[in-house]
């Protein structure tokens, strides 16, 4: 993998790591796993809805191997 992607949900709070091959992908953002498996209060139903995604907090380029 090239990308290692951090992200914060903004509905939970969650943070995570997730490798990605391609920026493009990255770029698209990731679906929050925490929120996806617990009751979700009335007032955030819209993140629920959407699938929680969230943007990337940060990402690095990973240094290649050789």
């Amino acid at each position: 993998m090239k990308y290692e992607a951090f992200f914060l949900c903004d509905a939970c709070g969650h943070e995570w790591k997730t490798y990605y091959a391609r920026l493009k992908t990255l770029e698209q953002g990731d679906v929050c796993e925490n929120c996806l498996y617990r009751p979700c209060p009335p007032s955030l139903q819209d993140y629920r809805d959407r699938g929680c995604v969230a943007e990337p907090h940060f990402y690095r380029k990973l240094e290649e191997e050789k």
